[in-house]
């Protein structure tokens, strides 16, 4: 698996590589959500270009349930595309590019509106055992860890925030449990957490959490303006068995 890292802009401004039909569909975005959308995009093509040797990004569907992936893979072809996945925050961005299926979601940390509520809603009870006695900022970043978690693994089936209360982590047992992998022959994954202050980014005040295949081989890179830089594998905040 290689997770890429990025500023939006870094990213964005790679965008005069991508096919016009890109710049169509983003018209009428607003600017940042045009620069976010057209810099994912460039990014995840010149990912592909430079380790995967294809030069062009492929067309890019979405299932049923709204998760993209390129239209290819559900060709009946031997040759297939490998898996991928965008997320963003504030001014970061990060591209997964797998030969397996994955999730995975950043998030920098910030104040919640009805945060205490929002636990008791989205939290396990070891959960929130573990911050009860946290002050708030520490609680504000445990939590943020925990939300990635839970929305990397709803990338990787596809069924997004409606399964929110699906997703059960127990930290005493460092397992999760969510039964829509295995509905959907999900098996045999990893989920691993890390704090992006490691990597001295534009929001080092955040996390990326990331599904993987069990024992597959992680590679981080960051790109700086038009380079990719291999960094050292982080120190992980939690690492968990799924199902």
């Amino acid at each position: 698996m290689l997770l890429v890292l990025s500023s939006i802009e870094d990213a964005y401004s790679l965008s005069s590589n991508l096919d016009k039909s890109y710049f169509d569909k983003a018209k009428n975005f607003s600017e940042n959500r045009a620069k976010t959308y057209l810099g994912g995009r460039a990014l995840l093509q010149s990912v592909l270009q430079h380790f995967f040797s294809i030069e062009n990004l492929p067309k890019i569907t979405k299932s049923e349930k709204g998760k993209p992936f390129f239209e290819e893979n559900s060709l009946n072809i031997d040759k297939k595309q490998p898996f991928f996945n965008i997320s963003h925050s504030r001014k970061t961005i990060c591209v997964g590019v797998s030969e397996y299926d994955l999730g995975i979601d950043i998030e920098f940390v910030k104040k919640r509106v009805r945060f205490e509520e929002l636990k008791e809603k989205v939290l396990s009870s070891g959960e929130i055992d573990l911050l009860k006695d946290l002050d708030e900022e520490a609680q504000l970043q445990k939590f943020t860890a925990f939300w990635t978690i839970r929305e990397s693994l709803l990338k990787l089936s596809g069924f997004g925030l409606a399964h929110l209360e699906k997703v059960k982590v127990d930290l005493a047992k460092v397992k999760i449990s969510y039964e829509a992998l295995l509905s959907e022959n999900i098996i045999n994954r990893e989920l691993k957490t890390v704090n992006l202050a490691q990597f001295g980014l534009l929001d080092p005040d955040a996390y990326l959490s990331y599904t993987l295949y069990k024992g597959e081989d992680v590679a981080f890179y960051k790109l700086d303006k038009d380079q990719f830089i291999k960094i050292s594998s982080p120190k992980e905040s939690y690492s968990f068995t799924v199902n």
